[in-house]
């Protein structure tokens, strides 16, 4: 199921996963996607707004419930929460603070990015650690690294992880902006690493492997020895 026009691209990852490439911020493309789960499907962050959600729900099997997922506070992320009305909403504790610190601000200065209409809804179903959905088989877990309330999801049998803005942009610049410090992403990385994904799902990245962790962790080694 390969689609495309000038606002978006939609790529079947595997067989329950698609990712939709949203093409508006000009070089900057924004993943969000759906996972057709048994009981429920999901959505994994939600986009620039309403409009941006409409594209998503076109892809949505009409017959399961609906969980949408926020991996993490930043805007072009979660703008399209409120395109799913009466649908819960699951995130880390930490993203309450962040979305209403950071909400009217990052209006005003990213306006012009808005697709759609745009009205704060901040997730319902809030977790610490980690929400293994087993007979999903899938899991949620806190991922610290490019924001402090970062959560990756992992597909058990497809090998799959989703980490959300964690990895870098694109092959050139794959580490990530780190608000919650190095040492944090250090051990996320490593997580990361001992699942061994077959394919990583990223926010902005074309889909990457194993070996874009590896190469992520030379570079910060590398970065390591270089500060003495």
């Amino acid at each position: 199921m390969d689609r495309s026009d000038k606002k978006y691209t939609v790529e079947k990852i595997k067989e329950r996963i698609l990712q939709i490439r949203l093409e508006v911020i000009p070089g900057c493309p924004t993943n969000c996607f759906i996972i057709q789960g048994i009981k429920r499907d999901y959505v994994v962050d939600t986009g620039f707004g309403t409009e941006t959600a409409e594209i998503i729900k076109q892809f949505l099997p009409k017959d399961k419930p609906l969980l949408v997922i926020n991996t993490h506070h930043h805007w072009d992320h979660i703008w399209g929460n409120c395109g799913f009305k009466e649908k819960d909403i699951i995130g880390h504790t930490g993203i309450v603070k962040r979305m209403e610190e950071k909400w009217d601000i990052a209006l005003e200065r990213n306006r012009k990015f808005v697709r759609g209409d745009v009205e704060k809804r901040i997730p319902n179903i809030l977790f610490d650690s980690i929400v293994d959905l087993k007979d999903e088989g899938l899991f949620l877990f806190h991922s610290p690294g490019h924001t402090e309330e970062g959560i990756s999801i992992f597909l058990k049998e497809e090998r799959v992880l989703l980490a959300g803005d964690n990895i870098g942009d694109n092959e050139e610049e794959i580490i990530p902006n780190l608000e919650s410090g190095e040492e944090k992403y250090r051990e996320v990385l490593e997580r990361y690493i001992s699942l061994e994904p077959d394919t990583v799902l990223s926010g902005h990245n074309n889909p990457v492997g194993m070996g874009f962790l590896l190469k992520i962790r030379e570079e910060l080694d590398g970065k390591k020895k270089g500060d003495f």
